[in-house]
Formats: structure tokens, C-alpha cells, sequence
């Protein structure tokens, strides 16, 4: 046994004699470019660390070395590329040199007739970043094997691919197919079974071939197939079993791509979102994407990074933004991106002065100098220009501008603002020319004044003052009776026009204490203004009123009483004959009603069913009763439903009935007397 390391250039085996290379511990997935040269027929066998223990014991080892990578009785020179199998790890490795008949051979290769000078190199290949497929092949008579296929083989479009090919024995063809030219293929069909210029057939020593990946096919499923087949037509037959090295690149495509969320168009201020997920990616090509927001300027600055990105810009104009992208194998691409920062927002236009301000502009006195200017105004980039038009007219581009009037009056001064994209806004302000003199109230006009009176009497007043300015003839006075409410909504209470002119005539409807306010006002609103009291006593009343209102009351309750007086009349005189109606005289009648009033509560507002009181007559027979009762209905009406003690006081139980009073005929006949007597009382 040996290390590679320290196997000579040249290593001699003797017959009888096998050589154990220690290969070392190996990575699964490295890739190594195995060149032996041998001067006789020997075995060159591989073992990983399980199946070198078979050898190492004399026992049948065919089923434990890697059949792939091993050639018995070999003359020729071995030259393949040997991708370390997989496996959960790292396992150490053997290359057996066999000279020699061994014990578990079983009487195949060669078995150590002649010494041999053996030439070896093991070597680690740097493949490319992508490399999804680079090995040995082994493929039986009449037989193929895919190497690569589904999600490994889905590439952009312009993916280069390039497929290598190096004979070990027989011959053997390499094809890249579409999956429905895949189909057609294992199934026997005739058609076209592979992509035209993606065939490496016959492969003999070596051979290689590139191709890029056209629109049509970007994102489909694509298939490499190994085949030692006669079909399709040309390349190996299939006759023998075949070994080749089969080495599949790619290098796609770095190509950032940018979608935004604006078409390439916004405003200032507006945030604009980048995607950049169009990128072609199906290999992971970008490893890192950054984004420079101002690419313009000359400086390559990193202002974001990822798969998108969002930026916004304070300026108008054509705005250029670098992407760039970096590959995990070290390429760097990038794109450039211009879009278009538009203004739409109208500049905002301001006045300012060093006037008076007053509600709706300013005020300024005759021949005073007032200043304008538009440097308050904004915009969401820059103002370009401000003019100015006074009463309709132009009047200056500056950016500030003095005026003065020699007499009062209203004037209007506009400020258009123009911004640097031509966008305007325009603002309006009035100046009142106003004289600087106050008109002052008479003394002698305030000395007059009235301060009492009588409540409806009318109170004339009169007011007089001067203006130097305005003179008497621009002058207006107000009166205000409620100075302690502001009426006319000026913010000053104490000046609301309830009467007007400087002579008026005042009515106070109440007696009391009266507060006016006088205010006198000249052409440019400036006042002087005067505050009273008035006492306003209460007007006598008419003498005859009181006496005439008692009068008035007297006359009612005297037509009350009679009214009530009149009522009960009448209810006696229906229960009379309610009563006869049940077969009393008159004169018992009138004594039955007598003893019902002694003896119940009958009051002045009593209907005559309860002053006759049949409910204490004796009964009747009904033969007797039925035909008087009917007509008394007939006349009065039905009582029979009416409770006799309605809004009254309950009946007393204790009312005698008509039998059992004792009476004479000479006392009933009085007391129907005095009972008539009282009636006419």
C-alpha cells in the first residue's frame, strides 16, 4: 500500500504483485481527471473504504469495486473524468493496481504474467460554477441512461450550454432533447428525437458542442440522454457496452431587467417602486442585485439593494438609475433606466406687504408708500418668476413692488407666480386708501342730549362733528340701543346701526336704565363715537281701568249663577216628571225630591235621575211602570245606563225609601209648599 503522494512518476508492478493507492478521504461531488498509462495488461480497480475490505480478505470482489471507473486487463491509456459518488460522507478511497491472480477474481482480468510500468495521474478539476452534470457513463448494449433532466435543465433564454464528450470503450452518442422529443425517443417514434445542433453521435476520443437556448424554449423542461442505441439514425450502433465522460455546462444569461410601477413617469415627490423580478433567474445567476438612484451625476453610488427598490426625487428632468447584478461565479452585469420626473403641482402664490392688514387686504393712508413682494411664495421644485397687474393692468416682473395713491379709494393689486416647468398660480388683494384724520363729535351737539324720558314717548336726539378731511357732507352717524351685542357680526358691538343719520327720533317701550352708543364714521371708517344713559320712567295707567275690570267680573259671575240657576231649574223640573211618570202626584213628587235632597248629596249640577231618586221609589207593577218609563225616554231619554253617581260622592246607604218616610197628608202638602217656595227663590 501506498499514498498518492508518494507513488513515483513511474511505478513498477511485478507480476504477482498489486499496488493499494491510498486516494485519501474524498468529497463527494469533486470531480477528478484520472490519466493512466500502463506498458502491459494490468487491472486498475477502485474501492471505497467498505468495498477494499472485500479485496483486502481474498474474497469475490467484483460486486465491490465501482464498475464505472474500473477496467480489467487493460492495455491501452485510461483517460475519464470521475465524479466522487454520493453519500451522507466523506469516505476514504482506494485505486487497486492488480498484477497478479488474486483469490476473489475469479479468473477474470489479468492475473500477473508480466511486470508493467505504470504512468498515473490523479488530479482535482476547478469546474465551472455551473456544471449540473460531469462524470463516467457506463451503458450496456442497446441501452441509454438520462443524465439530467426536470427543474436542473429549466434555463433562461440565451443560456449557452455547452456538452463535452471523451471515449473510454466503445461508442457511445449524447443528445439534448425537449421532454416531448424525450417521449418520442423512449417510446421508439419516429420523428425528430433531439434539438438540432444538440447531438454529439459516435463519440470517439472526444468531442464537444454549444448551443444557446432559443425564446421558444426558455422555461422548458429539457432532457440529456447518454445512448448506446441504433436509433436515431447515425452515431454508435449499440452493439458492445460502451463507457464515455459526459460533461454538461451552462453559463446563463445576466441580464437585469426593470419593471416600475409608474411606466416611467412621476412626479416630484411621488415614490416609485422598481421590480426587478424579470430578471432572468432559473439558475440563481444573481447572487446580489444594487440600485443607484443617480446614475446621471457620474458617481457610481449603492442606494439599495435586493429585488426591488423604491426612490422618489425633489427635481423635475430625466432621471437615470443603474441596476447591477452579480453572479455567484464573479460576473457583474448591469442595466440603465431613465425616467421621467415631471412637475404638475401649481406653484402657491403669496402676498406679503408691510401695509395695515385689514379683513379681504390692507390699508394705507394717502400718499403713504405701501411694499409688496412674492417671497413667500412656494412651490414643490422652484419659483421662476413672479408678475404683477394692478387694477387689471400689468404692472411689473419684479419680485417686489412699492405703490402709493393721492386719494381714497379701493384698489386691486394680482401676483401671478410662474414655477421653472411653467406651471402658474395667481392671487388677488385689495388696498384701501384711507385718510389718516378722525372726525370728532360736536361737544356742544353731546351736551344737548337728552337722558330721560317716558316709556312710548318718542325722544328726538341729534349729533353733529367736523372732519378736516371728509367734511360734513362724507360723514355717516349709527345710534346703537344694545351696545351689548354685536347685531351686524363687524366684531364690534357697540357701532350696529339701529338708527341712522345724525337727527333721529327714539321710542323706549320699557322703563329703566337705556344705554346708547352714538358712533360717527368718515369715508375711510375711521370713528368717534359717544356713550349715555337714558332714564326712561314708567307711563301712568287710565283711572277708570281697575273699576272696570271689577265691573267686567261682576257681570260674569252674575251670568255664571244664572246659568247654573237655570240647569238645576230645568233637572228639577225633568225629575218631577220622571216622578208623576212612576204614578206620583206632583205634589208628591215634589215632596219625594224634598226628602232625596235631606237626605243625599244632590248639588246645583245634578242631572234629574239622581234629584228624583227612583232608585227609593216602591216597586211598581211592571204593566203600570213600563208605559210610563217608555215615554219619559222617549222625552228624556234613556238614563238607565248613566251612573246615577258619577263625579259625584257615593251614594249613602242610608237613604230612607219613599215608603218608609212618615208623613201626614197635611205635612207632605206643606212640604211640597215650601219646596215650591224655594225653587221660585
Amino acid at each position: 500500500q501506498q499514498d498518492l503522494a508518494d507513488v513515483p512518476s513511474v511505478l513498477g508492478v511485478q507480476g504477482g504483485v498489486c499496488v493499494k493507492i491510498a486516494l485519501g478521504q474524498l468529497t463527494p461531488g469533486d470531480v477528478y481527471d484520472v490519466e493512466i498509462l500502463t506498458t502491459s495488461s494490468i487491472d486498475i480497480l477502485f474501492f471505497d473504504q467498505n468495498g477494499i475490505q472485500t479485496y483486502d480478505l481474498g474474497q469475490t470482489y467484483h460486486n465491490a469495486f465501482t464498475p464505472e471507473v474500473s477496467t480489467e486487463n487493460t492495455t491501452e491509456e485510461l483517460s475519464f473524468h470521475w465524479q466522487v459518488p454520493s453519500s451522507f460522507s466523506t469516505k476514504h478511497w482506494y485505486l487497486v493496481v492488480d498484477n497478479m491472480a488474486h483469490d476473489g477474481d475469479q479468473g477474470m482480468g489479468d492475473q500477473g504474467g508480466e511486470d508493467a510500468q505504470i504512468s498515473l495521474q490523479f488530479t482535482k478539476m476547478n469546474q465551472a460554477h455551473w456544471t449540473p452534470y460531469h462524470n463516467v457513463v457506463a451503458l450496456e448494449s442497446d441501452s441509454y441512461e438520462v443524465l439530467l433532466s426536470g427543474d436542473d435543465l429549466r434555463l433562461d433564454a440565451g443560456t449557452a450550454v455547452v456538452i463535452s464528450a471523451w471515449e473510454l470503450t466503445g461508442q457511445a452518442d449524447v443528445y439534448l432533447q425537449t421532454r416531448a422529443m424525450h417521449d418520442l425517443y423512449a417510446s421508439g417514434g419516429i420523428g425528430q428525437q433531439y434539438i438540432t445542433g444538440g447531438a454529439l453521435q459516435g463519440v470517439s476520443n472526444s468531442a464537444s458542442l454549444s448551443w444557446q437556448v432559443p425564446f421558444d424554449m426558455a422555461g422548458q423542461e429539457l432532457v440529456l440522454v447518454a445512448d448506446n442505441t441504433d436509433t436515431p439514425v447515425g452515431g454508435g450502433d449499440g452493439s458492445e457496452d460502451t463507457r464515455l465522460t459526459v460533461r454538461l455546462e451552462l453559463s446563463p444569461p445576466l441580464s437585469p431587467q426593470i419593471v416600475d410601477d409608474s411606466q416611467a413617469n412621476v412626479a416630484i415627490g411621488e415614490t416609485i417602486t422598481f421590480n426587478a423580478s424579470s430578471t432572468p433567474n432559473l439558475l440563481g445567476q444573481v447572487e446580489s442585485l444594487s440600485w443607484d438612484f443617480t446614475a446621471n451625476n457620474g458617481v457610481t453610488e449603492v442606494d439599495a439593494t435586493g429585488w426591488t427598490a423604491q426612490t422618489s426625487w425633489d427635481t423635475p428632468g430625466l432621471k437615470t438609475i443603474r441596476l447591477g447584478v452579480q453572479s455567484p461565479d464573479g460576473r457583474t452585469a448591469e442595466l440603465l433606466y431613465n425616467v421621467t420626473v415631471f412637475d404638475q403641482v401649481d406653484p402657491v402664490a403669496r402676498i406679503s406687504g408691510d401695509g395695515q392688514p385689514v379683513s379681504n387686504g390692507w390699508k394705507v393712508g394717502v400718499s403713504q408708500q405701501i411694499t409688496f413682494n412674492c417671497d413667500s411664495s412656494s412651490d414643490d421644485h422652484a419659483i421662476q418668476s413672479c408678475s404683477w397687474n394692478l387694477d387689471g393692468s400689468p404692472h411689473s416682473t419684479d419680485n417686489s413692488i412699492s405703490l402709493s395713491w393721492d386719494s381714497i379709494g379701493t384698489h386691486l393689486v394680482e401676483l401671478t407666480v410662474l414655477d421653472m416647468s411653467g406651471n402658474s398660480h395667481s392671487v388677488n388683494t385689495s388696498v384701501n386708501i384711507v385718510d389718516s384724520t378722525v372726525p370728532v363729535l360736536d361737544s356742544t351737539s353731546i351736551q344737548a342730549i337728552v337722558l330721560s324720558g317716558q316709556a312710548g314717548d318718542s325722544i328726538s336726539y341729534s349729533i353733529a362733528a367736523n372732519d378736516d378731511y371728509d367734511g360734513v357732507t362724507g360723514l355717516r352717524y349709527h345710534w346703537d340701543l344694545n351696545p351689548e351685542h354685536d347685531s351686524d357680526n363687524n366684531g364690534i358691538p357697540t357701532d350696529d346701526p339701529d338708527f341712522v343719520g345724525s337727527s333721529v327720533k327714539i321710542s323706549f317701550s320699557k322703563a329703566g336704565q337705556h344705554n346708547v352708543v352714538v358712533t360717527v364714521f368718515d369715508q375711510s371708517n375711521n370713528t368717534d363715537s359717544y356713550a349715555f344713559t337714558v332714564e326712561v320712567s314708567a307711563a301712568p295707567e287710565p283711572e277708570s281701568s281697575a273699576s272696570s275690570m271689577m265691573m267686567g267680573l261682576v257681570v260674569l259671575v252674575a251670568l255664571g249663577a244664572l246659568l247654573v240657576i237655570g240647569f238645576n231649574r230645568l233637572q228639577i223640573n225633568n225629575a218631577v216628571q220622571l216622578l208623576i211618570g212612576r204614578g206620583l202626584s206632583k205634589a208628591e213628587a215634589l215632596a219625594h225630591i224634598a226628602n232625596v235632597k235631606a237626605s243625599t248629596e244632590v248639588s246645583l249640577f245634578s242631572k234629574s235621575e239622581d234629584i228624583a231618586g227612583l232608585q227609593y221609589l216602591p216597586a211598581q207593577n211592571e204593566e203600570q211602570v213600563d208605559p210610563k218609563e217608555a215615554e219619559m225616554r222617549a222625552i228624556y231619554g234613556d238614563s238607565s245606563s248613566v251612573d246615577p253617581n258619577a263625579g259625584f260622592a257615593p251614594q249613602q246607604s242610608f237613604a230612607p225609601a219613599y215608603g218608609q218616610v212618615q208623613m201626614g197628608a197635611g205635612g207632605q202638602a206643606a212640604a211640597a209648599e215650601a219646596f215650591a217656595m224655594l225653587n221660585d227663590g
